[in-house]
């Protein structure tokens, strides 16, 4: 089997990249429109929609949410 090199550390066989796919529809499609617009306006360029997630995602902190919302560990 081969073995995957990062850094000079072998990180095991061959990892393949994770890939999630999401879809959204309605109301919460046209939300995510328009902050990937409001967004892409202060950016000043168009993100791509991976862009805006990650961008979602840094802001979110998940210790600021009140316990009953936290994702279960």
């Amino acid at each position: 089997m081969q073995e995957q090199e990062r850094g000079g550390a072998q990180i095991g066989p061959l990892a393949q990249p994770m890939t999630t796919h999401i879809k959204l529809h309605g109301s919460k499609a046209e939300r995510f429109e328009q902050v990937k617009a409001e967004l892409s306006e202060r950016m000043g360029y168009e993100l791509s929609n991976p862009e805006v997630l990650g961008l979602l995602m840094a802001g979110l902190d998940l210790e600021t949410l009140p316990a009953e919302r936290r994702p279960k560990r």
